[in-house]
């Protein structure tokens, strides 16, 4: 046979056993299959439709992550599986892709509502690769990247910390200390032990909350010792001063927060760290007469909710 065989029938083409089953073309470029003498399925140039009421179809397009080849509903062609790439499937509705499978990993587009338990047996992360909030296998949260968060180790104005001499003064009218102008030897004195949730190596922002009365801010000293948890203690100690408060001066008595430079903590990575501090007025700063003092702050950055263990921290 030298040509092709040509069945010209548009309601039974070509069937097999009893006569209700095959395949024919009622129509230019249509295949229709029956089964059990119903129509099932029609084959088209770019697709196979099913035809019983919202049935499947496979187009003949090129699959990617906003357009599918697998279909769920005649008509419906923009909602169903593509592929973003190779080993990829995306899950897509309306033309918008929201669930990609890879070989290793799922990843979620849009926002999820869970009705019920969420059971995740290996590590769960919501952001992005490095910005991220996880919780482990044994439950642990971490915070990394712009995802971590800061907290406040605070020292109010209080008596304990002033020395043996009880200065400087306490103003039990404004509440808070008086530091006299240019005496350097009225100290503060604050110890510190850090959470176990600072983040390891993360550096430190000091800073003095006092009541500014003139143009002129005053100046204050801090001098500190930083040292982890089974370090040498420091010989000596470290001293900054505090910069331009952070808000402007206009008039009266006004609340300011003054800024001592960042200290540098990446050496510092013991699940837990203490620091020695002192603080004083700096001598000849501008300002006359007494200046109250309202509190210390250390900002720390911390990156979960304390330690894995007692002692030790991932």
């Amino acid at each position: 046979m030298t040509g092709g065989l040509v069945i010209d029938s548009t309601t039974e083409g070509l069937m097999f056993g009893n006569g209700d089953t095959g395949f024919y073309e009622p129509s230019s470029d249509a295949i229709y299959i029956k089964v059990g003498g119903t129509e099932k399925w029609v084959i088209q140039a770019n697709q196979i439709n099913g035809l019983t009421a919202g049935s499947a179809t496979i187009l003949n397009v090129t699959s990617t992550s906003t357009t599918p080849t697998l279909v769920p509903s005649v008509g419906d062609y923009n909602t169903g599986i593509g592929a973003a790439g190779l080993d990829q499937l995306s899950l897509i509705a309306g033309g918008v892709e929201g669930i990609r499978v890879l070989d290793a990993s799922v990843e979620i587009f849009h926002n999820t509502s869970v009705d019920g338990d969420l059971d995740v047996s290996g590590n769960f992360r919501t952001g992005g690769i490095d910005d991220n909030i996880t919780i482990d296998a044994s439950g642990q949260l971490r915070l990394h990247g712009e995802a971590t968060a800061w907290d406040d180790l605070r020292f109010p104005a209080t008596y304990e910390g002033t020395g043996v001499n009880n200065k400087p003064d306490f103003d039990f009218t404004n509440l808070g200390l008086l530091f006299p102008e240019n005496n350097e030897t009225e100290i503060v004195y604050h110890i510190a032990q850090f959470s176990h949730s600072r983040k390891s190596g993360s550096n430190l922002s000091p800073h003095i909350h006092y009541i500014q009365e003139e143009a002129t801010p005053a100046t204050f000293v801090m001098e500190y010792k930083w040292y982890d948890n089974g370090d040498t203690v420091p010989g000596s100690w470290t001293t900054l001063e505090t910069s331009t408060g952070i808000y402007e001066y206009t008039s009266g008595s006004m609340l300011q927060l003054l800024e001592f430079p960042t200290i540098d903590g990446s050496s510092l990575t013991e699940i837990s760290s203490s620091m020695d501090i002192k603080v004083y007025r700096k001598t000849g700063d501008g300002v006359s007469g007494d200046v109250l003092y309202k509190e210390m702050d250390i900002h720390f950055e911390i990156d979960g909710f304390g330690s894995d263990t007692l002692y030790t921290k991932k």
